[in-house]
């Protein structure tokens, strides 16, 4: 795994960007509407989505991609 392929580092970005701006609302909103649960709910998606692409962008194992791809 290359770590400056550019697939690579556009994934671990966006995982940080979604994951932090989920983790600053959270800890930022001082009333949480159904709104602010939807968004919150819909960033940590997105972040999971980008680490499992990383994952199964890099894996070289058929089971474990296989796996990835059925739980994400």
């Amino acid at each position: 795994m290359t770590l400056y392929d550019p697939v690579v580092v556009a994934q671990i970005v966006g995982f940080g960007v979604f994951l932090w701006l989920g983790l600053y609302l959270l800890v930022r909103v001082t009333s949480r509407t159904p709104l602010i649960m939807v968004g919150l709910v819909a960033l940590f998606a997105q972040a999971t989505f980008f680490a499992a692409s990383v994952l199964t962008f890099h894996t070289q194992d058929l089971q474990t991609l296989i796996v990835l791809e059925r739980a994400f």
